[in-house]
């Protein structure tokens, strides 16, 4: 279900479900009339349910605000083939599972069973609806694990199954979002629906001792991180659809903030700095023309209402749309209201990559959704730490991991 309308992790292909899956040794065929499948006993549906489950949250970090989400298709009790959404803005999982028998040259047969953890979108995002690709692949038996939580999309797309001759039943709990994706329930909460803002992804890479500089001593030019941290990093700039940063951060290491090659960015995602009183230089690196094998959007500019009507034009000149905000109850910049009108942009994933200045601010207003953090192989370093903003909120699903020579943190910040 793509929410309305990423250096980065390589996305593992998924893994089969094989002999050793219950359905191998516990499903049975029965017969039937021709028009029906050959259904799974009931422990053997949630079985397999639990296999599926497994195979969706281990790409929920690659996937988030969207719900992960896997399906396999069952023929004679036997699991034919399977598949994830693994990436924000890529196939959904019944699209992905369609793609996959078709590259196998396997049709879907009347008996055939499509098991799916989550209701089937009914409505348009960064992929068209998977009812739709259901109906033209002619399934003729869905079976779900839960139905959408989003109370403007519940139900719909069984509905829509339906309304096309196919039978589908709602296995409710078999894949309980509360266990699959609680993440999904709150992008999709009451709060978060009135006052839509993107899902934001707070980003940095810090030393072994938690600086997010490295010493002076390490040369210039030299990173914290390895090349595969690097490289997951483009990976993750191509899944956004907005990097933000702080004026700051402009003005100490003047970033063109692109997606680079090798990586391919399903859409070049905005570039937008915060900068209350617009000390942007107009001859930054952000306004250079992109090079071959750079992908990256407009450079938008948030800054107060107001703020220095000569640099603000010198600003447009140089290629940048610039925003008027009005200030918080502290006379900064809002960065509720910068969220709002990142949102009214068509943002829906975001990726802030900023000095520990702007970072605390976001993450102690908790507007963070999702962190990841690098932390390389350097001792020392130079300026603040983060650790103690990021052990001071709440967070949930946390996952360690290592990348070439350094480790990543990730988490969500979902409910409470």
């Amino acid at each position: 279900m793509d929410v309305h309308s990423q250096s980065d992790l390589p996305v593992p292909a998924a893994p089969g479900l094989g002999e050793s899956s219950p359905l191998a040794s516990s499903a049975r065929p029965s017969r039937m009339t021709e028009a029906l499948a050959t259904r799974l006993d009931p422990s053997a549906a949630r079985a397999l349910f639990e296999e599926l489950t497994t195979l969706a949250r281990a790409q929920r970090f690659e996937v988030a605000p969207n719900p992960c989400v896997a399906a396999a298709l069952v023929r004679g009790g036997r699991v034919l083939a399977n598949a994830v959404h693994s990436a924000w803005g890529g196939l959904h999982a019944e699209a992905a599972l369609l793609r996959e028998l078709a590259d196998r040259r396997i049709a879907v047969e009347d008996g055939d069973e499509l098991f799916v953890t989550l209701e089937p979108c009914s409505s348009h995002g960064k992929q068209p609806p998977c009812v739709d690709a259901l109906v033209a692949a002619r399934v003729r038996r869905v079976v779900v694990g839960a139905t959408d939580p989003d109370s403007r999309h519940r139900g719909r797309g069984l509905e829509a199954l339906a309304a096309h001759g196919i039978d589908v039943e709602l296995m409710q709990g078999a894949a309980p979002l509360e266990r699959v994706a609680p993440h999904f329930l709150s992008w999709t909460g009451a709060e978060r629906v009135r006052r839509p803002r993107p899902w934001l992804i707070a980003k940095w890479a810090q030393t072994r001792t938690g600086q997010l500089q490295p010493p002076e001593d390490v040369g210039a030019g030299r990173w914290i991180t390895s090349p595969p941290a690097l490289e997951e990093v483009q990976i993750l700039r191509a899944r956004v659809d907005a990097i933000l940063t702080g004026v700051g951060t402009v003005l100490a290491d003047d970033p063109r903030l692109t997606v680079r090659r090798p990586v391919e960015a399903p859409c070049a995602p905005l570039r937008v700095v915060l900068d209350s009183e617009l000390r942007t230089p107009p001859d930054a690196r952000l306004f250079h023309p992109l090079a071959d094998g750079e992908s990256g959007g407009r450079v938008h500019v948030f800054c107060l209402a107001g703020a220095a009507p000569a640099r603000h034009r010198a600003l447009e000149s140089a290629g940048a749309i610039v925003h008027g905000c009005f200030p918080d109850r502290n006379g900064r910049l809002s960065l509720r209201e910068v969220l709002g009108q990142l949102w009214s942009l068509g943002v829906r994933r975001a990726l802030l990559e900023a000095g520990p200045t702007l970072q605390t601010a976001f993450l102690e207003q908790e507007f963070v959704d999702q962190v990841r953090v690098y932390t390389g192989a350097v001792n020392g370093g130079r300026g603040a730490s983060l650790g103690h903003v990021l052990q001071s909120a709440a967070w949930r699903e946390r996952l360690d991991r290592d990348v070439g020579t350094d480790s990543v943190l990730e988490a969500f910040r979902t409910l409470a």
